[in-house]
């Protein structure tokens, strides 16, 4: 399988809010209800970039890699 990371960009916002959107809202419906524009805005809050690679196969886009250094720990999601 040809598969490879590339660093995202602010243009990957977009992409990147419509894969937590299909993977994670029926956990959130489920657990807290689904608001749209507070999901929105809160991702846009916490979108970063600079820590987040998204993962291609055969040049497409097909998932995203968010890394982060916490405290005593790299936290992978």
């Amino acid at each position: 399988m040809d598969y490879s990371l590339r660093q995202a960009t602010t243009a990957d916002f977009d992409y990147c809010y419509l894969l937590h959107r299909s993977t994670m809202r029926g956990y959130v419906e489920a657990t807290w209800g689904w608001n749209e524009e507070w999901q929105r805005d809160y991702f846009e809050k916490k979108f970063d970039p600079d820590s987040s690679k998204i993962i291609q196969i055969y040049g497409q886009n097909a998932g995203i890699l968010i890394t982060e250094n916490q405290r005593d720990e790299l936290y992978q999601h």
